[in-house]
């Protein structure tokens, strides 16, 4: 186990399975062979001023997806065969940005161009197909997926974007791919049953999410024991390790938040501690509707 969340998230960020299997996606695996290769590398990151302690403390802000990018951007940086060319690189033409590449980096002699992203979706059944929603009803798995391979992939293949990356030392072919990770939550109450995107990984991270008023009556299939935290956004990749922190029954964390959206964690007593057994998101509701 190592000592700091930083180094348990970007393990988790290397090994957890993509969110998509897909052409334009890292390949499955691509993270575990990291892992397997580098090991020193994440025992120096995990010291207390080590690049990446230093990297998540400049942070500019709480957003997971910047804390995401963080990590992502700092293992690359540490690996001698990588060099990184740019991240968050804007693209601008005479009308305003044509796009943003997110990493640009070579790699025994191949440009690869990565697109970020860490995501969280909650299944339901909609008239024009199953839709997969964030917490946030706006942002949309269709919609982003699409928007990723369409637009924000193919920005290496536009003429303001290979100017770009030749400003930035790229060679002439470049690698578009989409690393994703998250976890995918499906409804207890089988009324919002959804089927999954055909790009979605089968061996994607799952949860559950339940509407307030249906958490007695379907209730997680969890042992009566578990109990349960509410986690905070920074803490919703690895898996939490319980020190000293309080933990409650399910009915008892709802009622200390009794106006939120409640991302949640469950544990089972085991001799060596608490030990994660689900996740998953309690709604409004009204959600996925706007009030």
């Amino acid at each position: 186990m190592y000592e700091t969340s930083a180094v348990r998230d970007l393990v988790w960020v290397l090994q957890s399975p993509p969110m998509f299997v897909h052409k334009t996606a890292v390949r499955p695996g691509w993270g575990v062979a990291e892992i397997e290769r580098n090991r020193g590398l994440l025992a120096r990151l995990d010291q207390p001023n080590s690049v990446l302690q230093k990297a998540v403390a400049r942070r500019s802000t709480n957003r997971l997806g910047e804390y995401f990018e963080i990590l992502v951007r700092t293992w690359l940086s540490e690996i001698p065969p990588v060099r990184l060319l740019g991240s968050n690189v804007q693209v601008n033409g005479p009308e305003g940005t044509v796009g943003e590449f997110d990493l640009v980096f070579t790699r025994d002699g191949v440009t690869h161009h990565w697109e970020l992203a860490v995501k969280y979706y909650l299944g339901v059944p909609e008239r024009s197909g199953p839709q997969w929603i964030g917490p946030d009803p706006t942002d949309i798995l269709q919609v982003k997926w699409k928007k990723m391979r369409r637009q924000q992939l193919a920005l290496s293949k536009h003429p303001l974007g290979r100017r770009a990356l030749r400003r930035l030392g790229a060679g002439p072919h470049v690698q578009p791919r989409a690393f994703v990770k998250g976890y995918l939550f499906d409804a207890l109450n089988p009324r919002f049953a959804a089927h999954d995107h055909p790009h979605v990984n089968p061996d994607a991270l799952r949860g559950f999410w339940v509407h307030r008023r249906d958490l007695e009556s379907h209730a997680p299939a969890v042992p009566p024991d578990t109990r349960w935290m509410r986690l905070g956004r920074l803490r919703w990749m690895s898996d939490v390790v319980v020190e000293d922190e309080p933990l409650f029954s399910l009915p008892e964390l709802v009622e200390r938040h009794p106006d939120d959206a409640l991302f949640v964690a469950g544990f089972r007593n085991a001799t060596s501690g608490w030990e994660p057994v689900v996740r998953g998101f309690i709604v409004d509701d009204a959600w996925p509707r706007a009030n």
